[in-house]
């Protein structure tokens, strides 16, 4: 008897010491991170970022941690996909990303400007759309750009893993040109340097590539999209994305 009443307090124990660990410690959510500043910023094993720093405040406003995986953009997506992390944050939407995430609304991100680079050096030129099929043009693997672009096979692309990378490969003369978005490529290109790369005169405009943080379709918190959603709206109401937006801008002089 005595057995039986040890054996149901060290339950009542147990039942109680995980309830109170999650309310204290709440729930965690993994990030997939790809360097990609100064969206997502991965230095000495630090992570810092508009995309980061965004995902903290929504951690913190939903009781719950956070972890962050890094990986190349194409491993990340993958991550996704098979469930092995919760969330990737610069998610374009596209029907294939539809099936295996969820997209957070509202978007953190309405118009993008997607820029082409070339050596100051060079001879290369590329005023109008058209001028693209004259040169190889550098791109990251797996990434979304604009629909004419993407879908054109007539363009000599030349895929790379990562957009740091990209940089490097225009540098070293491997490729004519390398595509981006302009707010990231003008960070990386200032701060690291990169006196001898100038932006091309064609750029695209677009307001129908909007960026989003996004849920693994088999995360144990996709039943929470409604709950991401209200602190995304929140956030962007509040001026709150704007201010971190504002902070990263603030570092390129």
């Amino acid at each position: 008897m005595k057995m039986a009443k040890s054996v149901q307090l060290n339950v009542c124990i147990f039942i109680t010491m995980t309830f109170l660990s999650s309310i204290l410690w709440g729930d965690e959510i993994s990030v997939a991170m790809s360097h990609f500043p100064p969206r997502k910023i991965m230095l000495e094993g630090k992570v810092s970022g508009i995309d980061a720093d965004i995902l903290r405040e929504v951690a913190r406003r939903m009781d719950m941690k956070i972890k962050f995986v890094p990986c190349p953009w194409m491993r990340c997506q993958r991550l996704v996909k098979e469930g092995k992390v919760d969330f990737m944050t610069s998610a374009v939407w596209t029907h294939e990303r539809d099936e295996y995430a969820h997209f957070i609304n509202p978007p953190y991100v309405t118009n993008s400007i997607f820029q082409f680079y070339v050596l100051t050096s060079s001879n290369v030129i590329i005023q109008e759309y058209n001028d693209l099929y004259k040169y190889k043009v550098g791109d990251v693997r797996g990434a979304v750009k604009f629909e004419r672009f993407d879908n054109d096979g007539k363009i000599n692309k030349h895929f790379i893993t990562a957009d740091e990378q990209l940089i490097k490969v225009l540098v070293a003369n491997r490729v004519d040109a390398i595509v981006g978005q302009q707010s990231q490529f003008d960070y990386m290109i200032k701060s690291q340097g990169y006196s001898q790369i100038k932006k091309s005169p064609y750029q695209y405009v677009t307001n129908t590539s909007p960026v989003y943080m996004a849920l693994s379709r088999k995360s144990k918190y996709a039943k929470r999209v409604p709950q991401f959603s209200k602190v995304m709206k929140k956030l962007i109401a509040e001026g709150v994305v704007e201010k971190i937006k504002a902070k990263y801008r603030l570092q390129v002089r």
